[in-house]
C-alpha cells in the first residue's frame, strides 16, 4: 500500500493528517458496510478482515509519521 510513501518522510504534515482522516472517515465506514453485507453479497469475509488490518496498520504508520513530523516542526521553531 502507501507504506513506502509514508515512511519516505517527504510527506507534508498537513497531508498526513488528511490521509489519516480519509482512512477513518472513508475507508473504515466502507469496510464496515462490506463486512455487514459480506454474507448476502457472497463476499469473502477473510479478504475484508485482511484489508481492514492493512488499513489499521497504515493508519498507525500515518499517525507515527505525523507525530514525528509535528515534533520536527516544533523543534525547528
Amino acid at each position: 500500500m502507501g507504506y513506502s510513501y509514508v515512511n519516505s518522510q517527504s510527506v507534508e504534515v498537513h497531508r498526513l493528517e488528511q490521509y489519516g482522516q480519509a482512512v477513518i472517515e472513508e475507508a473504515y465506514p466502507l469496510l464496515l458496510l462490506l463486512s455487514e453485507t459480506a454474507k448476502s453479497e457472497t463476499l469473502p469475509l477473510q479478504w475484508i478482515e485482511d484489508v481492514s488490518t492493512e488499513f489499521t496498520t497504515l493508519l498507525a504508520l500515518i499517525n507515527e509519521a505525523w507525530m514525528l513530523a509535528k515534533d520536527e516542526c516544533v523543534k525547528s521553531i
